[in-house]
């Protein structure tokens, strides 16, 4: 909760005046869960963590609370966006648990160039894996990134996303968050499907692949190609049903 922290402040994204106010030294852990799901990135040498991602859930997997339930929890991308994202999500039977909000998706500084893609792939891919191989998978993910950015990270392992224009998002000016909406680009809500098991299975060996060969573009690259393809086929065989 320290790292990011210490990183949107870097970035220019959280208040450096709200957080000094609030003797603040990691994120409030009140608004954290302990069903939530926190990735992070290591440097073997020093043990220092070079990335983070996390993932936050309104509910436990055993919770059997239909998504679409009155007076349900809601996700802090609804609350910044003033959306309601069962109205995008397309089953009535989803379970609160089904659900997840990808966020504060970071790299740390001073990242050798040599690593500079290839941790963004290993967070998601840390994600995508635990998501997937739970005693029940989460079959989907909502967020707000940045359209050209993160977002092509998750594309990348064929998460078939949905993007929500038209919103205006914001957050208090007492919430330490608050500049994040502000000095930004553009950033959109989305939904995504996540893809099954033997998809992810597939892009780590793609990034088994990345690390034998040192090109990580090409990789990545090559990653979202097989992401976009992954989606076009799903769309394609549920338009023949």
């Amino acid at each position: 909760m320290g790292f990011r922290l210490a990183q949107y402040l870097k970035l220019g994204w959280a208040s450096p005046e709200v957080v000094h106010d609030q003797g603040m030294f990691w994120e409030d852990v009140d608004h954290a869960s302990p069903n939530d799901l926190h990735i992070v990135a290591m440097d073997d040498a020093t043990g220092a963590i070079i990335g983070y991602l996390g993932a936050a859930f309104i509910a436990d997997e055993n919770d059997d609370r239909k998504f679409t339930a009155e007076n349900r929890p809601t996700f802090p991308v609804e609350e910044a966006h003033g959306i309601d994202i069962s109205t995008w999500l397309p089953s009535s039977n989803l379970r609160l648990g089904d659900v997840m909000e990808i966020k504060r998706f970071v790299k740390g500084p001073n990242i050798p160039d040599s690593m500079k893609f290839l941790v963004p792939l290993e967070l998601v891919l840390g994600l995508m894996g635990l998501t997937v191989n739970r005693s029940r998978p989460i079959p989907w993910a909502v967020g707000d990134l940045e359209m050209h950015v993160a977002l092509r990270h998750l594309k990348a392992f064929g998460v078939d996303t949905e993007v929500i224009a038209g919103t205006h998002p914001s957050l208090p000016s007492d919430d330490p968050m608050w500049p994040m909406y502000v000095r930004r680009r553009e950033v959109l809500p989305f939904i995504g499907r996540i893809q099954a098991r033997p998809q992810i299975n597939h892009s780590f060996e793609a990034i088994d692949h990345a690390f034998a060969s040192g090109d990580m573009k090409t990789c990545l690259h090559g990653l979202i190609m097989a992401g976009h393809a992954t989606t076009a086929n799903n769309q394609d065989r549920q338009a023949r049903r």
